[in-house]
């Protein structure tokens, strides 16, 4: 069985290509389908705290790999945008230096979607 980190970069992977936003709710209760278990919780400070280290475990080894934080395509469903916490993550690791977190987090979107719709369109894997 894969693990929740496996199966959430597969989720955004699919999601990136077809450039779509997920919110929050929506990645956990797919992981959670896609497991064919209740590995999340799908609401409350528990699904926070594990989607969290998720998502920063996932960020952090795209950031690396490929010079993308894959995790900026998961949003809140109130706002459009990534929680606070996404914000204050990437401030913590250094990633994030503008003032401005709204023009920074689109540029960060542009570079999923961009190199996710290059690699669909050039059937590249660009994960790996």
């Amino acid at each position: 069985m894969k693990d929740i980190s496996s199966i959430a970069e597969e989720i955004l992977r699919e999601r990136a290509k077809s450039k779509s936003f997920i919110t929050y709710a929506e990645l956990t209760k797919e992981i959670n389908r896609r497991a064919g278990e209740r590995l999340i919780p799908e609401k409350g400070r528990a699904m926070g705290r594990i989607l969290s280290s998720v998502l920063h475990e996932i960020c952090i080894r795209n950031y690396r790999q490929k010079g993308i934080l894959l995790g900026s395509i998961v949003v809140l469903k109130k706002t459009g945008i990534p929680s606070e916490g996404y914000f204050r993550f990437l401030r913590e690791e250094g990633i994030l230096k503008e003032e401005d977190e709204i023009e920074f987090w689109k540029m960060e979107v542009r570079k999923v979607f961009g190199i996710c719709c290059l690699a669909k369109v050039c059937r590249i894997k660009w994960w790996l």
